[in-house]
């Protein structure tokens, strides 16, 4: 009560209304002030929009992130910018921070649909860096979201829905679940057709990437009339929209025409393959001068692929060039982003590794598969659900590389290695990894049955055609291809063992799977036909069926001088064999003019090849002089089959002298022919010639005296026997000199009776010499 009294309320209402006042005069600035700054904020950043817009118009690309980066400063929480941000980034291939902002940008998704698209293109983000966990669980949310959402409002969802089935099949395609892919690709045709119908304008461009994506799915799935369809569907439309807006459709149909020169390439229309590599090239060329980050990507692979395609026809230059450019912009492009461009590094290093194994460039190809080699075991160590596959392929081709050079050991180590990784894969994978370990095993069968383990190479092959025969019950437009490989290569290796029953029964089951393939797709499958039935001939000829064997050679050489004639780069090789092997064959059934005929052109091309990629075709060559040689010998042709013999040997000691120590056998051959050549001019009594013919050879040997013990002791054995036939040919001064080679090359210590003999016939020849001198 005597607070009431004492206190001046009066006052604190006053002074109470007098607060109110000023705090609703405050609340009036901070709304009047929040108002401002809203729209302060607003407009900056519309500024900043526009301002990276203009620098996107001027390709700036690095000043635009910096924008974007000054977007999300000023506001962390707006989903518009953020996402937009993460999309540039794909876009600029810097995929790990694209992530790290898209994954942001889905915690601030305000609505379902919205939740939808963010996780899609999530999925796109992480298979981009090789996340296949994380890329799937973002596809299925999408999916679900989608689906869910488009059964209440068909109209407003469906176009989403098609967008993510698309990229979900192309998902399961990657990851070889192809029943999955083909399902989910044909739903969002479907959807994306109807759409196209009622809204062209809107709808055609994502119909035209449906339908090349489908196409591509065809193509492995060796559905090529589907595969032509889709390819030329998409072309069409990406074609007329780029006319009229070059700007935006453009890469789209870069990848489409790339697509289809892939297409052309494995169906051996290789003129229209060309000019769709050309032109894609063309245009990733001109887009990425004006935005490298965006299309160095699609520019690499482009050359990628067309390196693939002039290697293949023999274009082994440009194939080079094309090869090394993809190599050195993905050498460039991982090193400032390895995550997404390390795969493509280990693919371009291993293909330039078979084009440098196949021209005979030994170092450079061991480098390129090492260092694909060293790539892969680094991803498979942190992914090895995703690396281990690609690990495998690559230790297989570096087995094959080893084996080539005779490096056994190396190669069964790299050949186990694979092996051991698709066995591992195959059990927990079957349906994805089998046909992997069936083409690994196959290559290993090769290889025991080169080092005569023969109980491991038959192991080997029939555990790979146990696995195709499996696999082509359940698709065999897809396996049957390689069962015939197979059967063929086991028809082979029986052969060589002389079981000739099981040898026939597997060229045969071979020939009716081949025969067959060829009559609906005789583009691509009749070079696999004509070279069973090259082999098919070998074997007959060996089985004294000769009507059956002269029947398969020129079934053969029929195909092939068709094949010729459509493309003389690719397939010229082939009928050059066939060619030899039927002259081979003439000759031992004394068809002497048919089997003249055949070696000729057989030398005739190959001579021609060999002029313009002398490492690659000169071991053919060499082949095809020695065979031409011999039957000019036979023929009594002695002369020409001297000169012929004296090319051959050339050329391997060539070879042999470059590293290809592989070639030694076919160098002992043509080197010990020679040797009945000059004893069939002695027997003749002229010796000058076969004096030539001996010198030659000790020549040769004498060349190759470093590479080896036998090469040296070989050539000392040579000069022996060349100072011998000089000897006899009153050619004194010339044996001197022989026995001289002979008594520098004996190794010191080593066959001291044989350095006595010589040096007694030195002497000799020392006082011959002389007496002729003075009679002179």
């Amino acid at each position: 009560m005597r607070l009431w009294q004492n206190a001046n309320l009066s006052k604190q209402v006053s002074d109470n209304l007098a607060e109110g006042k000023r705090l609703g005069a405050l609340k009036k600035e901070v709304a009047e002030r929040d108002s401002l700054y809203l729209r302060n904020k607003e407009d900056l950043m519309q500024n900043l929009r526009l301002k990276a817009d203009a620098h996107q118009l001027r390709l700036e690309w690095d000043s635009v992130e910096v924008v974007y980066e000054e977007l999300i400063r000023l506001d962390t929480v707006d989903l518009d910018n953020i996402w937009a941000f993460s999309e540039f980034l794909w876009k600029q291939n810097k995929t790990n921070k694209a992530i790290f902002y898209g994954e942001k940008a889905l915690k601030l998704a305000r609505s379902e649909s919205e939740q939808a698209t963010l996780a899609m293109n999530l999925g796109l983000f992480y298979a981009a860096v090789q996340e296949m966990g994380a890329a799937e669980k973002m596809y299925l949310r999408s999916l679900e979201i989608s689906e869910r959402l488009a059964k209440s409002n068909r109209a407003q969802f469906e176009p989403d829905l098609a967008i993510i089935a698309m990229n979900l099949g192309t998902f399961y395609f990657t990851n070889q679940k192809m029943g999955d892919a083909e399902k989910v690709y044909l739903r969002s045709l479907e959807i994306r057709e109807r759409l196209a119908k009622s809204n062209p304008a809107q709808f055609e461009p994502g119909l035209a990437m449906t339908a090349m994506n489908l196409g591509v799915f065809y193509d492995t799935n060796q559905k090529m009339g589907d595969a032509e369809k889709m390819h030329l569907r998409s072309l069409e439309i990406r074609e007329r929209l780029a006319e009229s807006n070059p700007a935006q459709f453009e890469p789209g149909l870069a990848t489409t025409v790339m697509n289809l020169g892939n297409f052309y390439y494995m169906n051996q229309k290789m003129g229209a393959a060309e000019k769709m590599y050309l032109r894609s090239l063309e245009i990733y060329e001109r887009l990425a001068e004006s935005n490298p980050s965006q299309f160095e990507p699609g520019l690499a692979k482009t050359a990628m692929n067309l390196g693939a395609f002039y290697y293949t026809n023999q274009k082994m230059g440009d194939a080079e060039k094309m090869h090394l450019r993809a190599l050195e912009i993905y050498e460039r492009l991982a090193e400032s982003n390895p995550s997404q461009f390390d795969l493509d590094l280990a693919i371009s290093a291993m293909n330039l590794g078979i084009f440098y194994h196949t021209n005979q460039k030994m170092g450079d190809a061991e480098t390129m598969y090492l260092r694909s080699l060293e790539i892969y075991e680094r991803l498979a160590e942190s992914n090895p659900a995703q690396f281990e596959s690609d690990l495998a392929m690559t230790a297989m081709n570096l087995g094959a590389f080893y084996y080539t050079n005779q490096e056994m050991g190396d190669a069964e180590t790299m050949y186990l290695r694979s092996l051991e990784i698709r066995e591992r894969l195959a059990k927990s994978k079957p349906a994805q990894f089998e046909p992997n370990l069936a083409k690994t095993c196959m290559n290993l069968g090769a290889f025991y049955s080169t080092i005569q383990k023969m109980g491991d190479a038959e192991k080997m092959y029939l555990r790979s055609i146990e696995i195709y025969e499996r696999l082509t019950k359940s698709n065999s437009a897809q396996f049957e291809p390689d069962l015939a490989l197979t059967a063929m290569n086991l028809g082979l290796f029986y052969k060589d063992v002389q079981k000739m029953e099981d040898a026939e029964k597997m060229y045969l089951r071979s020939l009716e799977i081949r025969e067959r393939l060829a009559k609906s797709n005789p583009d691509q499958l009749e070079p696999d036909l004509a070279m069973t039935e090259m082999n098919l001939g070998a074997f007959y000829q060996t089985n004294q069926k000769m009507g059956d064997a002269e029947k398969m050679y020129l079934r053969s050489l029929q195909i092939y001088e068709r094949l010729t004639k459509l493309n003389p780069a690719q397939f010229e090789p082939d009928l050059a064999m066939t060619a030899m092997n039927l002259g081979t064959f003439y000759h031992m059934n004394q068809k002497m003019e048919d089997a003249e005929n055949m070696y000729r052109l057989s030398l005739e091309i190959r001579e021609r090849l060999a002029k313009s990629s002398p490492t690659q075709f000169e071991p053919d060559l060499a082949k095809t002089l020695s065979n031409l040689g011999l039957f000019k010998q036979v023929t009594g042709l002695w002369q020409e089959a001297k000169r012929l013999y004296s090319r051959g040997l050339a050329l391997r000691q060539k070879a042999i002298a470059s590293g290809q120590t592989h070639f030694g056998s076919d160098l002992n051959w043509i080197y010990n022919e020679m040797a009945a050549l000059r004893d069939s001019f002695e027997l003749k009594k002229d010796h000058a010639t076969a004096s030539a013919i001996q010198r030659e050879r000790a020549e040769c040997m004498y060349a190759l005296r470093d590479m080896g013990i036998d090469f040296k002791l070989e050539a000392t054995t040579a000069y022996n026997d060349l100072y011998l036939l000089c000897y006899y040919a009153h050619d004194y001064r010339q044996a001197a000199e022989a026995v001289e080679k002979c008594l520098n090359l004996l190794p010191q210590g080593i066959g001291s009776g044989l350095t006595l003999g010589i040096r007694i016939s030195w002497q000799m020849t020392g006082a011959k010499q002389k007496k002729c001198t003075r009679n002179t």
